[in-house]
């Protein structure tokens, strides 16, 4: 180690020199009174020389000390001259104290490059601490409670929304709390403090005018002293205005989807766990189980779901099916809390949550709609039976594309046609070819009326054998899948008009004869 009292070179060089010739002396005055080994005192002046001097203090030392050993310690003295009994250990003193110098020079300045590497070190962590401090809009501060004393880093005067000459203190700290949250701030940190407690403390910033609102919070640490007693706090202060702007946004989302949930949705909402468990419900939910919300969570969704043959295993096989952004759908049987049941539409989709399946099940009473198709598929079901056992043709046919789109057994037997040979034709297929223009003119004319009647006269219609015979027709349009159609009834007339062709010649062959009989 280098003198601990700093020094200039030239100084710890003279030093240095000095040593060997102080020991000289010593060492002169005890020869006079004790023989002593020629080197006895100048190997301990060499190495203070050394420790003086560095290398170049060691070099210098080495020579006065070699020196002075062979001018006065070495027979005969006050000469230079050195016998050769003499010379090998004039020449191992002087090794052993240049060797003893460049080692301890070396030594030196790898201690001083160990230093340097050290203070870099420090240097940079120091740096990057500070970037990282400033990145986060942080500070550091320390607080001796006992006396009040502050000490806080450069830039927390700033955050504390203070003049960054604003010397630290705790009053100082103290006004830049909002007013609204003084009192409480300065009743939690007394209780921590009474307590010797750690504190995480958050507060609005005293900024009147300035938007957003700045929020800081304030993480402090006790260090005690060695017999146990608080020596003081030391803690950081962190801008946590985006985690707070965060925080509310959550909120208003989560009371936006709450009462979305509850008001605007018309369905009862359920949302479980992989396991069934019910974690939250809405409103309509809760009324059609007739349950109340707390009473439902914590249920498992089969106390609910009652349909036949379908459990726990068999749901949970199903929910695994369920990829993101993915919807299943099911009619299931729900019981409600007095035991009666309703069939409802149940949608689930998968709400992924940190790696946690859960699902969110929109429930539909479908009753109303259960009954509805009911009736409908009722009344089909007698049109059905009327269409097809009229004993007259029917058919009803597309009014812009003139396809079939359905015919009776009537019409089949009728004309000779398959039922889908028919819904492969148009209504051309069975009218004769000089018909073709009349038969789309009176199309048209009906194809702009609504629910129009229409009579629409005899025509002659062909079978599939080619067969001719006249057909009275009656229509009525209506609306099919939100096409326009028409109903047709073929009535086969022309045994009628035979008949009234053979009474009009009877007539005829009656009048001419009454008429040559006058």
């Amino acid at each position: 180690m280098q003198p601990s009292i700093t020094l200039s070179k030239s100084v710890r060089i003279v030093i240095a020199a000095l040593i060997p010739l102080l020991a000289a002396i010593v060492q002169n005055w005890l020869w006079r009174t004790i023989p002593v080994s020629t080197w006895m005192l100048m190997y301990p002046a060499v190495f203070f020389s050394v420790w003086a001097g560095g290398l170049w203090g060691g070099i210098i030392g080495t020579l006065t000390a070699t020196l002075l050993g062979v001018y006065y310690f070495i027979p005969p003295a006050g000469s230079w001259l050195v016998e050769d009994r003499h010379g090998f250990s004039v020449l191992l003193f002087a090794a052993m104290g240049g060797l003893l110098s460049f080692s301890y020079g070396k030594l030196v300045l790898k201690q001083l490059q160990i230093q340097e590497q050290d203070a870099q070190m420090l240097r940079a962590q120091h740096e990057r601490l500070c970037l990282a401090m400033a990145a986060a809009h942080a500070g550091w501060w320390e607080w001796d409670s006992n006396t009040n004393q502050v000490y806080w880093s450069d830039d927390l005067a700033s955050l504390y929304g203070l003049d960054p000459r604003t010397p630290p203190s705790y009053e100082h700290w103290l006004s830049s709390v909002h007013p609204d949250d003084r009192e409480a701030v300065t009743a939690q940190l007394q209780q921590f403090v009474q307590q010797q407690q750690a504190f995480n403390l958050e507060w609005r910033v005293n900024q009147p005018g300035v938007t957003p609102q700045r929020w800081l919070m304030s993480r402090g640490q006790p260090v005690f002293t060695a017999n146990g007693q608080l020596g003081f706090y030391r803690g950081i202060v962190l801008d946590i205005t985006e985690r707070k702007q965060t925080e509310a946004e959550k909120h208003y989302a989560e009371t936006r989807y709450q009462t979305l949930v509850d008001q605007a949705i018309p369905d009862g909402v359920y949302l479980h766990d992989h396991d069934g468990v019910i974690l939250d419900v809405n409103q309509v939910a809760c009324a059609k189980a007739g349950y109340r919300r707390s009473e439902l969570l914590g249920k498992n969704v089969m106390d609910i779901e009652k349909l036949e043959n379908f459990d726990l295993a068999q749901a949970q096989t199903l929910w695994a099916g369920i990829e993101p952004g993915t919807v299943k759908s099911f009619i299931g049987l729900h019981r409600r809390k007095d035991g009666s049941q309703y069939p409802a539409e149940v949608r689930i989709c998968l709400l992924l949550n940190e790696g946690m399946r859960l699902y969110i099940a929109f429930v539909r009473d479908i009753t109303e709609q259960q009954q509805t198709e009911q009736t409908l598929q009722q009344s089909e079901q007698r049109y059905r039976l009327l269409f097809e056992a009229n004993p007259l043709p029917l058919w009803i046919y597309d009014l812009e594309t003139l396809a079939f789109l359905d015919v009776n057994n009537a019409a089949i037997a009728n004309y000779g046609y398959s039922r889908d040979e028919f819904l492969a034709m148009t209504i051309k297929d069975i009218r004769p070819p000089e018909q073709i223009g009349d038969l789309l003119t009176n199309v048209a004319a009906t194809a702009e009326r609504q629910a129009y009647y229409n009579e629409a006269g005899a025509w002659l219609h062909r079978r599939k054998d080619g067969s001719e015979f006249w057909a009275a027709i009656t229509g009525h349009t209506l609306n099919l899948n939100g096409k326009p159609a028409e109903i047709i009834l073929a009535r086969d007339i022309t045994e009628q008009l035979q008949a009234e062709q053979e009474l009009k010649q009877s007539e005829a062959r009656w009048q001419f004869a009454l008429e040559g009989s006058n």
